[in-house]
């Protein structure tokens, strides 16, 4: 179930920084008394569980999702053309929840694309059997405005450091705070998440092995 692995995320080394550490507790909590009062609704809702390899996409751009996705084992991606060339501004790792809110909560198709960086388990959770069961366990929709605040403020905290932080510093804080992601992803994935070409990345990473 969720809560179990929730729990124990905040002892993996792959979850290091999961976007829910402010309110996980929290938000564990609800997930652990769900599951005890609504355990037959609840299983119809997150159940459904998936494997997948390395590439799939769980959602194109485009597309109007009718799903999001809750990751067990895996990394994810999300990325988006411009000119032509693809820019990854995001990653989702074991333990967080992936979503697109601009398609799932507005209906609008999405801006853009979610693809998995390596073989995964995955939960395929539907927008409106959700919206079903929190009509009947509202407690579910604190949940689910703690994981948005969650989500918010890690992308405030992204902008903040790439509009105030050069591009070594950047790079300096993703390898105290993700050590796991410098590992499994792609040189070239993490360049374009820091907004910097593949040939600076390079110049950094030699530059701090001599330091």
């Amino acid at each position: 179930m969720l809560s179990k692995l929730l729990a124990k995320s905040q002892y993996r080394m792959d979850c290091a920084n999961n976007y829910m550490q402010p309110s996980l507790n929290e938000i564990t909590l609800i997930f652990r008394y769900l599951e005890k009062i609504a355990y037959s609704d609840y299983q119809m809702v997150f159940g459904n569980r998936q494997q997948f390899v390395k590439g799939t996409h769980l959602l194109r751009e485009g597309q109007i999702a009718t799903n999001f996705w809750f990751i067990e084992e895996g990394i994810a991606r999300q990325y988006f053309y411009k000119n032509g060339k693809d820019v990854c501004n995001d990653f989702f790792f074991p333990c967080e929840f992936v979503d697109a809110y601009g398609t799932s909560v507005l209906e609008l198709p999405s801006r853009v694309n979610i693809q998995l960086v390596s073989d995964a388990w995955v939960r395929i959770i539907n927008y409106e059997a959700l919206r079903n069961l929190e009509s009947k366990y509202p407690i579910l929709q604190k949940a689910e405005q703690l994981i948005i605040a969650c989500n918010v403020l890690w992308l405030e905290e992204r902008l903040y450091s790439i509009q105030h932080l050069s591009a070594a510093d950047r790079y300096k804080m993703l390898m105290d705070k993700q050590p796991h992601l410098i590992k499994d992803i792609p040189l070239s994935y993490i360049a374009s998440y820091l907004g910097i070409s593949l040939e600076t990345l390079s110049r950094i990473r030699a530059k701090l092995r001599f330091m």
